[in-house]
């Protein structure tokens, strides 16, 4: 994984525009942080998998105990596995923007 250089250097008003653009998969306003958006791509999908595996993790545990919050948190582990998914799939369409605005250069 690539390291947070570019993005570490932006102010913080840079980074909430990064990931405002991120999530929602638009064009960032510049070059640069659209190259700090491709770093901070893997991470924030290698933190999304974190916590659903964490919520895999508690789900099971209260389906083996029988709880009624088997439920709950089967639903949870439901709705942020759609959230790992369109994580990935704003990570591959930042990539593959700046890997082509990189190739068009």
């Amino acid at each position: 994984m690539k390291s947070l250089r570019a993005y570490r250097a932006c102010s913080w008003a840079e980074k909430r525009t990064i990931l405002s653009f991120y999530w929602s998969t638009r064009e960032a306003p510049s070059p640069a942080l659209d190259r700090a958006a491709r770093e901070y791509a893997p991470w924030a999908t290698l933190l999304a998998s974190a916590i659903w595996l964490e919520l895999l993790f508690v789900t099971f545990y209260f389906v083996g105990r029988q709880s009624n919050w088997a439920a709950v948190g089967s639903t949870a582990t439901s709705l942020w596995t759609v959230g790992v998914g369109w994580s990935l799939y704003c990570q591959s369409v930042i990539v593959r923007r700046v890997d082509a605005h990189s190739l068009g250069s």
